[in-house]
């Protein structure tokens, strides 16, 4: 800023950062700047916190410009607000979206799931792998091990005898991309109207998918078809598995960090069935073979507003030296699968990254309201509640979810989340999202439970518009 003689370049700085409840607080207020080329750095008024934790970001004051004493700190307005995008204004860099001394937190709105309408059950897979495998040499190992899963029904997205048939790789890669072009738009139009948002509304999508393969992604094809705007970010991800669901919603948040007035849209797109491999004998090849399902799912995450998980932090993290554990082998007749025995055990090395994130919060692990689990397989669930030291109840819904469907890979999460929407929590209740997959990788995110916080964004969906014809 210029007067007379003097050349004066200040800001406002505001260290912002989150506490124990996950809502933003700042931290510290001070003002730096120079006069004439010498510098004045600043010494921040407020927790001892802000100088090592908080993120500054500058306001510039709305004053005369030729009214500044000499060596006068300005006297400036502090907006409490969340970080947030900022933008060129002809007077410096002005932020958004104040919230009364808060920060307002992305949100995880209600998602979609949709299954297909063909079915296998537990009974069915066992006669069908007796049958298949009658001269297996470890055929009673084998149905013990389906018998386990405790998976009591599978969808499919083509006819039992279509599945068991394997027509190469082509082929089923075309049945994928048909299949999910098919599929998807109802599941998305609805995932929308639940968080009251539209297409055009969008900023970002993220989609996730391990069981085909396109190029350009499927999200290339959405925006063209399905109303979103040219300029919407495409963010697909193929190789995470079953942690992809996990990865997505990371992601997802990451974005509304980036950008706070951004909404972003989840797709995970899985026909685990077209992996089927009839000469695949191992007994992890014939373990997935009575634990994987179909499915679909979708979800928005709002920058602002909406009921839902109010996503406060995430973290990943890679288990060292496993990743041959979880695996493809991608050959002419398309994906192998190739699952290692010690998979069910790592929940011993991947509970304390669980208990890093939210002690990092000033959360303990063991007393949360609510948690959403990848269901990988029964022994995940209950070694994970003995080294969380939760009760079995506390995953319900990610075993309500192997139960009815079967381990349906990234959208595990989705449909976990779905039944904790129908439960119900109170708001401000806290709890912990994992997605675990290939790698050994663990994809996890803390949230409180909005109820409802309401910033109108596009058209409004009532729970009684969008029926649960998607999901029986």
């Amino acid at each position: 800023m210029r007067g007379r003689d003097r050349v004066v370049n200040v800001h406002e700085l505001v260290a912002v950062g989150g506490n124990a409840d996950g809502h933003g607080e700042i931290l510290g207020t001070d003002v730096a700047g120079n006069e004439n080329g010498v510098a004045r750095s600043p010494q921040l008024h407020g927790s001892r916190h802000a100088r090592a934790k908080a993120r500054f970001h500058p306001i510039v004051p709305e004053a005369d410009e030729s009214t500044f004493p000499p060596n006068s700190l300005l006297n400036l307005r502090v907006i409490a607000q969340r970080p947030s995008t900022r933008h060129c204004t002809g007077r410096g860099l002005r932020m958004d979206n104040c919230e009364q001394g808060r920060a307002a937190l992305a949100v995880l709105c209600r998602p979609v799931v949709w299954v297909p309408e063909n079915t296998i059950s537990m009974e069915e897979t066992l006669a069908l792998a007796s049958r298949l495998h009658s001269g297996h040499e470890k055929l009673p190992l084998v149905l013990r091990m389906i018998k386990n899963t405790g998976v009591v029904k599978r969808h499919l997205v083509q006819p039992l005898a279509q599945t068991l048939a394997h027509p190469g790789f082509e082929a089923r890669n075309r049945l994928y991309v048909r299949e999910a072009r098919l599929r998807v738009p109802a599941v998305v139009e609805q995932a929308l109207a639940f968080a009251d948002v539209t297409a055009r509304d969008i900023q970002a999508i993220v989609f996730v998918s391990c069981t085909g393969f396109t190029m350009p992604p499927l999200t290339s094809w959405m925006i063209n078809e399905l109303g979103f705007r040219p300029d919407t970010r495409q963010v697909p991800i193929a190789q995470l598995g079953c942690a992809a669901g996990g990865a997505a919603i990371n992601r997802a948040h990451d974005f509304c960090r980036a950008y706070p007035d951004a909404n972003v849209l989840i797709v995970a797109c899985e026909f685990c069935s077209l992996c089927y491999q009839p000469d695949d004998l191992d007994l992890g090849s014939l373990l997935s073979d009575g634990l994987f399902g179909d499915a679909i799912a979708a979800a928005v995450m709002r920058g602002q507003g909406g009921e839902g998980m109010r996503m406060v932090a995430n973290a990943s993290h890679l288990v060292p030296d496993t990743e041959d554990w979880i695996a493809y082998e991608v050959k002419s007749t398309g994906f192998h699968f190739r699952l290692d025995r010690r998979v069910p055990g790592t929940m011993n090395v991947l509970t304390p990254a669980l208990r890093t994130l939210a002690g990092a919060h000033g959360w303990d692990a063991s007393k949360l309201g609510f948690y959403i689990i990848h269901a990988g397989g029964p022994r995940i669930l209950d070694d994970l509640c003995h080294y969380l030291k939760v009760p079995p109840t506390a995953f319900r819904h990610s075993r309500a979810t192997l139960t009815e469907y079967g381990n349906i890979a990234s959208a595990v999460v989705f449909d976990a989340l779905r039944r904790q929407f129908d439960e119900g929590l109170t708001e401000g209740s806290r709890g912990l999202l994992a997605g675990f997959g290939p790698g050994i990788t663990a994809e996890t995110s803390l949230g409180t439970w909005s109820c409802g916080e309401t910033v109108r964004v596009g058209r409004q969906a009532h729970s009684s518009d969008v029926s649960h014809a998607l999901h029986p």
